[in-house]
């Protein structure tokens, strides 16, 4: 028996040494293109003219940031395409404070792209394409900085997101999981199951469905659902029961409710629990009008009128969620014709008729909930915050439905672009620790910042 087995294992050890030797043998025996290396910089300044930072007002803070990056891709036999992107930060932390250990420049790693792309059918033609990995993924070409809800925004509680590490040039997701899609005609449909990186449970499933379809050039309509956190990896995480707001408020029940109202009795025993998981929608459309005029002396892109709306938590919820009309984000954009002194000057505004502020203070972190943040005085108790929002929540929420960015970009050289935008957005802050700020810098549509980029690659 020792023998016997003693034979098996040194089998399965040669297995394990030759079938990476032979798969390495059939790679190169295979047709292997390389790309060249792309290598890139970006040098980004700015200053957030009007906003806040935990609910205290800043004027003139700077914005400064300088990134890196190197990607290299490897094709194999025309069908099967691997690439690899890797770079980093140097920043400052927003609010700007006076401590020497908040002050200096910070330096974040990262890793950008990680993606297998096989291509299906015929390499000429192919129907369909499957990518695995971390993935740079987009569903709405025209969006420039508001819009592209479906993925990166959360429902329960209702926060939208926009930039990031990156504040400018980066309305779109990076995707960890993978993307199945396939072209039948004037219809491409997207197939998603990803893991939840953002601001939901951390690595709950959610599988998501996007359709486009485009039947001339001129004009593309496009609509999506994604299931949100349909598969937990921890039901308790992602349906939580009990008290769980970190703060002064921590003994007292948040995110329960019965009826139609919120549950503040930490003694009564009958109610349901506030949920992350979620059903989303979304629908957009675009008219590019330049594709039948072909006119000289506008860019290919000027004219774009294009909309977007998303329906962030399909389903009702006492209090916090009663309608569902208050949480539709809706976006339009338009491209202004510049007749080419600039590559792109795109113009987008946002309606969502919210009750509640744009924040992750409570959904985020230990003991997270599925329920808006709502400012408490001190040791308030609970049931009194919520007859006192009643009061406030008109005038808390006037100026908050409405944000604005205006987005340009002009090619200088091969290589170098130059990139600026001027928005009231729903960026966050990055603090001294690298996270990120639980509310947006700009919180009303009467805040703003701008921001220019000079974007190097070769």
């Amino acid at each position: 028996m020792l023998e016997a087995t003693t034979t098996r294992g040194s089998l399965l050890r040669c297995l394990a040494f030759a079938l990476p030797l032979a798969a390495s043998a059939a790679a190169h025996a295979a047709k292997v293109e390389r790309d060249e290396l792309r290598t890139g910089v970006i040098f980004d300044m700015g200053r957030i003219e009007k906003g806040e930072f935990d609910n205290i007002p800043v004027e003139g803070q700077v914005i400064s940031n300088t990134g890196v990056s190197m990607i290299q891709a490897v094709t194999i036999e025309d069908r099967l395409r691997l690439t690899i992107g890797v770079g980093g930060l140097f920043w400052y932390s927003l609010p700007e404070e006076p401590q020497p250990h908040r002050r200096y420049t910070k330096f974040g790693p990262a890793v950008l792209q990680a993606e297998l792309s096989l291509k299906l059918g015929s390499l000429e033609d192919p129907w369909g394409n499957f990518q695995f990995g971390l993935i740079p993924f987009k569903y709405n070409p025209d969006a420039k900085n508001l819009g592209e809800y479906l993925l990166r925004s959360s429902a329960y509680p209702n926060v939208l997101i926009t930039g990031g590490w990156s504040n400018i040039n980066s309305a779109s997701l990076q995707m960890q999981g993978l993307n199945f899609e396939v072209r039948t005609g004037p219809f491409t449909h997207n197939f998603l199951i990803m893991l939840e990186t953002g601001l939901g449970p951390q690595h709950d499933i959610t599988p998501a469905y996007l359709i486009n379809f485009k039947p001339h050039p001129v004009f593309q309509v496009g609509a999506g659902a994604a299931f949100a956190s349909l598969i937990p990896i921890d039901n308790e995480i992602t349906t939580p029961d009990g008290p769980g707001h970190p703060g002064d408020l921590t003994t007292q029940p948040l995110g329960r409710y019965k009826a139609d109202t919120v549950v503040t009795d930490p003694n009564d025993s009958v109610y349901s629990n506030y949920t992350y998981q979620a059903i989303k929608l979304m629908g957009r459309a675009s008219i590019h009008p330049q594709a039948l005029l072909q006119s000289d002396l506008l860019g290919p892109e000027d004219l774009t009128l294009y909309t977007e709306a998303a329906v962030l938590g399909w389903k009702n919820y006492p209090y916090y969620y009663e309608k569902r009309s208050h949480r539709i984000p809706v976006m339009v954009g338009f491209n202004v014709p510049t007749f080419k002194l600039l590559d792109m000057l795109s113009v987008e505004v946002e309606y969502r008729n919210t009750d509640f502020l744009n924040s992750s203070r409570v959904s985020y972190g230990e003991s997270a909930l599925p329920v808006p943040y709502i400012i408490p005085n001190g040791n308030e108790n609970y049931a009194d915050v919520l007859k006192r929002y009643e009061v406030q929540r008109d005038s808390l929420t006037k100026d908050i439905k409405f944000h604005w960015s205006v987005y340009a970009k002009r090619s200088l050289v091969p290589g170098m672009t130059l990139f600026a935008q001027v928005a009231s957005d729903h960026t966050r802050g990055i603090e001294f620790h690298g996270f990120p700020i639980s509310e947006p810098t700009t919180t009303s549509w009467k805040q703003w910042y701008f921001l220019c980029r000079l974007e190097l690659g070769i």
